[in-house]
């Protein structure tokens, strides 16, 4: 009966003490605060990454993320717990007592002063506009790092120092990597810099970093490792509405399975904003292989970029046709994708995104008959998105796309080009604060 009464007192407690002393104290900072996040997307999918068959149906599903995120920060330590589930509707048994609840993220973060703290644990990992590394929150289950994260901020000066070292297992003996179901990296480390002029017209970039891959091999213990790097740096530069950005990076070292790699991406773009309206027009440059090369020495290095961490989904057209690890994939023979997007609020609440691109590929591919194709052009593909935000803790989102394929499109992802892939979604997210606990 104490019991019952002890309860009973804590949880009036948190129905009006708390949020007594949340209102009193509004100016102090949160010591902690529960999120809800529950997030519903329907699709239809007649040619999403892959173009249609002449036997090929379209698909109709419901996925759906739910997220509880729990925040708790005091002066000089922080700390995140986020527990989501992730199915697509129906597929589950209903009478199952399987577990289904994951991890997001869990991490701490000890401050050893106002501007430099250390992060341990699962946690994401986002810099610049995310291309080389990502939440990837478009896919429902995200995407998340166990690492280390030595961070520095200050107003006009930023740097990360990321290292993370896998394993399957615990073990007495050695420190072999050999995931099931999927592959990853072994070791990682990054280094992310940011620096911003006084008059905040100049802002450069720079995000440097290399991937140990475990070499598959007979021998028994044996823990060679194959290292990539990846080196460059964005500039910014604007006045008063125009931005003129600019991205160039290197790939080089050996590949996961030991091949040297030489490969480049770059990336010029020009922003207009305006009030309610943005304009970008740029285009992304990824290397590739010459798959029809007969030079051996050409063969023998790996040109093709990757972006194994980055955003697969907002670059090169949303219905996927050119994201890394993809049936309908460019990268092995590059990518030219100029693009020209318009953003532009139509009322407070509501606004509309247009993205067109035009894919070219930097060699002629070949079919799966190594018959090689007599252009490079790809296609061409428009993507349309609605956005209406009704409150703070809501957001409905409405898109739809489709893509002109060419023969040369065709002989890279499989299907048939005389058909024209469409796709189309509607996602709401609600995000409510479900309470906090001011310091």
């Amino acid at each position: 009966m104490h019991s019952l009464k002890s309860i009973s007192i804590f949880f009036l407690l948190i129905s009006t003490g708390f949020q007594i002393q949340a209102q009193s104290d509004s100016a102090k900072k949160d010591l902690f605060t529960a999120d809800l996040e529950i997030r519903p997307r329907t699709e239809y999918r007649n040619g999403f990454r892959q173009l249609r068959s002449d036997t090929g149906q379209a698909a109709f599903f419901t996925s759906q993320r739910s997220r509880l995120n729990l925040n708790f920060k005091k002066e000089k330590f922080a700390a995140v717990l986020s527990l989501q589930d992730v199915r697509t509707w129906g597929a589950a048994d209903p009478k199952s007592t399987a577990a289904s609840v994951q991890i997001f993220e869990a991490f701490v973060e000890p401050y050893f002063n106002s501007r430099l703290s250390l992060r341990i644990g699962k946690q994401r990992i986002m810099y610049d506009n995310q291309r080389f590394f990502a939440q990837n929150d478009w896919r429902q289950n995200g995407g998340t790092h166990d690492a280390l994260n030595l961070r520095y901020y200050a107003p006009r000066f930023e740097n990360e120092l990321v290292f993370a070292f896998n394993q399957s297992a615990e073990s007495n003996w050695f420190t072999n990597f050999a995931p099931t179901g999927f592959t990853s990296y072994k070791t990682l480390g990054v280094n992310y810099f940011k620096w911003t002029s006084l008059s905040k017209k100049l802002v450069v970039t720079s995000i440097n970093y290399f991937e140990g891959f475990q070499q598959v091999t007979k021998n028994i213990g044996s823990e060679k490792q194959n290292f990539r790097y990846t080196d460059g740096a964005k500039v910014e530069y604007g006045a008063s509405k125009w931005w003129l950005a600019l991205s160039a990076y290197i790939q080089h070292g050996h590949n996961a399975v030991g091949k040297t790699v030489s490969a480049f991406y770059f990336q010029p773009e020009l922003r207009y904003i305006n009030k309610g309206t943005i304009l970008k027009l740029g285009a992304e440059i990824k290397s590739g292989n010459n798959t029809s090369s007969a030079d051996a020495n050409y063969n023998a290095t790996d040109h093709a970029f990757q972006f194994p961490y980055g955003l697969a989904h907002r670059y090169n057209g949303t219905m996927e046709y050119f994201a890394n690890g993809y049936p309908g994939s460019a990268r092995d023979v590059g990518l030219v994708d100029p693009y020209f997007f318009i953003e532009q609020a139509i009322k407070p609440k509501l606004s509309i995104l247009i993205q067109n691109h035009v894919f070219f590929s930097q060699w002629r591919p070949s079919d799966a008959n190594k018959v090689l194709q007599s252009s490079t052009y790809l296609g061409f593909e428009n993507d349309l998105l609605l956005v209406y935000r009704p409150n703070s803790y809501t957001k409905i989102d409405l898109g739809f796309s489709w893509l002109l394929a060419t023969k040369s499109l065709q002989a890279i992802s499989g299907g048939n080009s005389d058909y024209i892939p469409h796709w189309s979604y509607v996602q709401a997210t609600f995000t409510p604060k479900l309470f906090s606990i001011k310091n």
